[in-house]
């Protein structure tokens, strides 16, 4: 692969980018410069991404119709030297090959390159994030064979830097709060290819590790800021899913009274009605992230959690029309 920069936009990221760069110095790739481009941090985001030898870039001040993450990204795509560009979330885990492996995507595929991490999940509190996880890739359709799919994610995505030129790459989205998903149209509506999808062994993330205060803003600011975005043909498939789910629940709550009136047959067909619920809510899990067994058994309970959260955030974003997240004030609209 000919020169690459990795850029990463980074606001108070200094406890991630502790655990991120020496990652991206284990790729084994001699031609990489890793650019951290420092939004306005009040951390050691700058000094720690200068001790693991990332160069850092000062963004200047938010001008007036950007939004914080386009306008880090320009600023670090602007003092690059690559070939090609790595965009990626300060959070992520990249796994050894990762970089040789997106690589290789580039290179057949073109376009714009997106992938979405793996969730880790590895305590009981970041299980409830279950629904969450597969919400963002249902309303994708990303992992669908449908047409229709806006295939782009936002935490990592990659292109030729003559294509990002081409598009005007952060600067033609400025604006734009799914700033990935908005430049993919772009890369599409100039002819070229846009894909998505998840490699779980080459990179992952833990999301909201610290505590309950950040899973709920976490979990409001990333819904109320893509509660438009989702394809109607998919949003309106993982609705029906998640309505049929929550009707398995109930219908599994009058299994006593079946069995009670001697309906053997409708207590059966409910329990298997669950089963495959069960099933269901398993693979979908997997797919996106290290959730147990017991989050698929009882299911009902992370359901709900999503359905009030979610309504919380839908009032967010079409009411209030703002939410916070490190610091700044976002508009919704």
């Amino acid at each position: 692969m000919p020169p690459l920069s990795i850029i990463i936009p980074a606001r108070n990221e200094a406890r991630n980018l502790k655990r991120l760069l020496p990652m991206l110095r284990l790729q084994g790739c001699r031609r990489m410069e890793i650019i951290v481009v420092d939004d306005g941090s009040t951390d050691d985001t700058a000094r720690t991404a200068s001790e693991r030898g990332a160069r850092v870039v000062q963004a200047p001040p938010l001008p007036a119709g950007w939004q914080g993450k386009s306008w880090a990204c320009w600023n670090g795509a602007q003092a690059a030297s690559g070939a090609w560009y790595i965009f990626l979330d300060a959070d992520t885990q990249p796994e050894p090959g990762f970089v040789e492996r997106i690589g290789a995507l580039l290179r057949r595929q073109g376009g714009w390159v997106t992938l979405q991490p793996y969730h880790k999940a590895p305590t009981f509190r970041e299980q409830w994030s279950l629904f969450f996880n597969i919400a963002v890739l249902a309303g994708s359709g990303a992992l669908c064979p449908l047409p229709g799919r806006r295939r782009a994610f936002g935490p990592c995505a990659a292109c030729w830097s003559c294509d990002y030129d081409s598009v005007d790459g952060h600067r033609a989205v400025r604006g734009a709060v799914l700033e990935h998903l908005e430049l993919g149209e772009r890369f599409r509506q100039t002819g070229r290819e846009v894909s998505g999808g998840i490699l779980a062994d080459a990179l992952r993330f833990r999301m909201y590790p610290e505590g309950w205060p950040e899973l709920l803003r976490g979990w409001t600011k990333s819904i109320a800021i893509g509660a438009g975005a989702s394809h109607p043909v998919y949003l309106g498939l993982s609705s029906v899913w998640m309505a049929a789910l929550l009707g398995c629940a109930l219908q599994t709550m009058a299994i006593p009274g079946l069995l009670a009136a001697g309906e053997y047959y409708a207590a059966t067909a409910a329990a298997a009605g669950y089963g495959v619920a069960c099933l269901s809510v398993r693979l979908a899990g997997r797919t996106a992230g290290s959730f147990r067994t017991y989050t698929s058994l009882f299911y009902p309970l992370f359901l709900l959690f999503f359905f009030g959260l979610f309504a919380y955030a839908l009032l967010r974003s079409y009411i209030v029309r703002r939410v916070s997240w490190k610091g700044r004030s976002v508009d919704v609209r």
